[in-house]
């Protein structure tokens, strides 16, 4: 009774990802399908020696259900922590953690990273103040907005380059705040690119979920109706509360974007203080088809619950004859 409680329960919570759409306990169970599958064959293994075939051909089954979850449209594998290579694009997406009094940290994990493009979720009111003055940061990254009313958990982006609206394609980052997110198209020398920061709610509630998901959805009908017809790539950055076996993950994926955390990298985000498997992958970058993810690491967070991730991108030019100038009306 015992040994076909455990096959039955594994083989739910190894399948909980099929029913992620509609049911929030659900979904919040499939976000660790990973370590499901890990119990899975620890279990079938077990099975198998003890020759209890009916039970381990559950946990086979278990275990396929859960790979079907959790294998398509991710990469096994990318670089090491080196340089990136010529040409390519540096992100970092940091949750700084609104009440974080840790200065030097919350400084030294921006600038050390030494990142073409920041999506800043949560930073306290402090560093908002900094950000408004200027001065250092904007030597360093001359492209950012925050208001005079802003204060701890702005959503700022900080760029290299010029930002513009992707609807209007108004030039300045002020003009790149719309449902929710951050969005804008970068305007790179080496050629133009969407990026978005989005911060969907957690899920600690059937209600918070809800609004998380629908803030994913709005921003896959926004990239396949108005960033996928530019034909330009897309860089998408955030805390989605969500690992890449949830829901949300699963449906930015239906959308055309990946996440760019490899399969093989045994590291989660969140706590920032927990190792894998007791810290959860909820921050990341995700990208469109022909983007390529060089190089994919979590850093220290500098007093924050949140790690800190780095990617290194190469993302293609725009079509021939793409331009930010206004667009035809």
């Amino acid at each position: 009774m015992v040994r076909w409680a455990i096959a039955g329960l594994l083989i739910a919570s190894c399948g909980a990802w099929l029913l992620g759409e509609s049911l929030w306990i659900a979904d919040l169970v499939s976000q660790v399908t990973g370590v499901w599958a890990f119990g899975a064959l620890a279990f079938g293994i077990w099975c198998v020696i003890r020759k209890r075939w009916a039970s381990a051909g559950v946990c086979g089954a278990a275990l396929a259900v859960a790979v079907t979850g959790v294998v398509p449209g991710r990469s096994l594998w990318v670089g090491g922590d080196g340089q990136p290579d010529d040409g390519s694009v540096r992100v970092l997406v940091y949750n700084a953690l609104a009440h974080n009094e840790d200065r030097e940290g919350v400084r030294s994990t921006i600038l050390d990273a030494e990142a073409d493009v920041i999506g800043l979720l949560e930073p306290p009111t402090w560093l908002v103040d900094e950000l408004r003055d200027g001065d250092a940061w904007r030597e360093r990254y001359p492209h950012y907005f925050v208001s005079e009313r802003a204060s701890a958990g702005f959503k700022v982006v900080l760029s290299r380059w010029p930002q513009y609206d992707v609807e209007s394609r108004r030039e300045g980052a002020k003009h790149t705040l719309v449902a929710g997110t951050r969005q804008m198209l970068l305007d790179r020398p080496a050629g133009a690119f969407a990026f978005t920061l989005v911060h969907p709610r957690s899920p600690r509630s059937p209600g918070r979920w809800r609004a998380g998901n629908t803030l994913v959805e709005t921003l896959v009908a926004r990239h396949e109706s108005l960033i996928e017809p530019l034909g330009v790539a897309h860089v998408v950055a955030g805390d989605f509360n969500a690992t890449p076996t949830g829901y949300r993950s699963r449906a930015l994926a239906a959308g055309g974007l990946r996440r760019a955390k490899p399969l093989a990298s045994p590291a989660g985000t969140f706590p920032g203080w927990a190792p894998w498997p007791l810290s959860l992958a909820i921050d990341d970058v995700l990208v469109s088809p022909l983007v390529v993810v060089e190089r994919w690491r979590a850093a220290d967070g500098g007093g924050s619950d949140h790690r800190a991730v780095i990617v290194d991108l190469t993302i293609p030019a725009p079509p021939d004859g793409f331009t930010l100038g206004r667009p035809e009306p």
